[in-house]
Formats: structure tokens, sequence, C-alpha cells
């Protein structure tokens, strides 16, 4: 039961890291230059097969910018975005105004902060 839990675990964290690198454009070699491991490597991270160790894990959360929250808050079935708790939160409250205007006001008030 443990290990199938730490299978599990390793074949997630391997598809978070395949999503994010396509999502960023970046081949398996570019990855794996910045780690200092083959693209083989890379591509058994991705695909579950081993472990990629905590060192590995930082480097690339810096590499992409992204905080280890976050990586973990990934939801990877939309292939378009990044979707995380709290900007999933956000886009349901969006899609939640009634109207065209209301959207188009918060959209503007959004915009007058991080501007």
């Amino acid at each position: 039961m443990r290990n199938q839990k730490a299978q599990q675990a390793t074949r997630e964290i391997g598809m978070r890291l395949r999503y994010l690198r396509k999502a960023l454009e970046l081949s398996m070699q570019q990855v794996a230059k910045k780690l200092g491991v083959s693209h083989q490597q890379i591509c058994k991270y991705e695909k579950g097969i081993d472990r990629i160790s905590a060192g590995s894990l930082t480097i690339l959360f810096e590499e992409y910018r992204i905080s280890a929250s976050d990586f973990f808050n990934i939801d990877i079935k939309d292939g378009t975005r990044i979707y995380t708790k709290d900007n999933s939160e956000i886009l349901d409250l969006y899609e939640a105004l009634p109207t065209m205007r209301h959207k188009r006001i918060a959209i503007e008030m959004i915009e007058s902060i991080t501007y």
C-alpha cells in the first residue's frame, strides 16, 4: 500500500514536470542541461519511472519561477494554462458574475491594482 502511494506520487510529480516543461516550451535537453543529467533521465522523471530528488525539484522551481506550493496545486487536466487553487477560485468567481458589464468591471478593478 505505501509503495503504491509512493509510485503514484512519483507519477503525479512527473506529469506536473512534463506539463510545466511543455507549457514553458522547453525541450528535455534544455531541462537536462540545467540539472546536469541526460534527456533520457528527464524522460524517466516525467514518466514517473524514476524519482526526482528534492534538490533537483528546487532547481526546477527556481528555473520555472514557481513555488513548491503552486507546483503541487497545478491542475494538469487543462492543457492551456496552469491552474492553481488560487487562480482557479478567481476564475470561478469571474464566471459566476451575472453580466458582461460585471465581468468588465472586475477586469478593470484587477487591472487597476496590477499595473
